[in-house]
């Protein structure tokens, strides 16, 4: 693909889907992925270790701009883990009532093994399933919205504002009623908010969670050449649907 045009798809995809707290980047990688390899790479257990180990591998580099080259200097598994084996923590604890809280809260969301693994409980799962739809929904929005904006047309503008925008608003807004009824919205959302308030209460206790949770001696895989690799899905859960990918045009 030649540079002008990967800079343009780069530009517009970056007015679509980039927001404050979410980061696009394109890296210029030599790995290609199957659909069939993808399937594997979501799947609960590993099936395949070489696509796996790529996907895991080029999903970890640190980005370095909007668009880069992999390169293999660093991992964000290798930060994470030395984050959590160095870092210095805050004192403080929560209280007996605010740990129930706390453990209650964790509870709506994952069921834990024995073993300190999680697993979604099933309104976690239906509260992924309606969030996932709404980010298809939503981004859906954003690309109507943008190609009108770029469009010299006033026709295309006019119909823009007055009939494709107040249908796509009213979809997402049917939407999140849905979510609010059948998805669990609220509770879960209530919980994630609970879990951050109160993990930041005892922040050691929570270190210790994370740490537990994260040993690449036991939680690790050996890949390519036996390298080691922590691995890594995708989300959305849905991104390989028929009609989950956003489709935009360059004239």
């Amino acid at each position: 693909m030649q540079a002008t045009v990967s800079l343009a798809l780069v530009s517009k995809a970056k007015l679509i889907f980039e927001k404050e707290t979410q980061l696009l980047s394109f890296p210029l990688s030599p790995y290609t992925f199957s659909k069939e390899e993808l399937d594997d790479v979501s799947k609960s257990e590993i099936t395949a270790v070489g696509p796996r180990s790529d996907f895991s591998h080029l999903v970890n580099v640190i980005p370095s701009g909007a668009i880069w080259r992999p390169s293999d200097s660093s991992y964000l598994w290798e930060i994470y883990e030395t984050t959590l084996a160095e870092a210095d923590i805050a004192s403080s604890t929560r209280s007996e009532q605010e740990e129930t809280e706390y453990q209650d809260a964790i509870a709506t969301m994952y069921e834990t093994d024995e073993d300190g693994s999680r697993d979604k409980t099933d309104a976690m799962r239906t509260f992924s399933e309606y969030r996932d739809a709404w980010f298809v929904i939503k981004e859906n929005y954003n690309s109507e919205k943008v190609n009108s904006e770029l469009s010299e047309d006033a026709r295309v503008k006019q119909e823009w504002r007055d009939v494709v925008e107040p249908t796509l608003r009213a979809e997402i807004e049917a939407h999140e009623q849905d979510w609010i009824a059948n998805g669990f919205k609220r509770e879960i959302e209530e919980a994630l908010a609970k879990v951050r308030q109160l993990g930041a209460q005892s922040p050691l206790t929570t270190w210790d969670e994370w740490r537990g949770r994260f040993n690449p001696d036991i939680q690790g895989f050996t890949g390519r050449g036996d390298v080691r690799f922590m691995e890594s899905s995708f989300t959305p859960a849905n991104a390989l649907d028929d009609g989950s990918w956003q489709k935009f045009t360059m004239d």
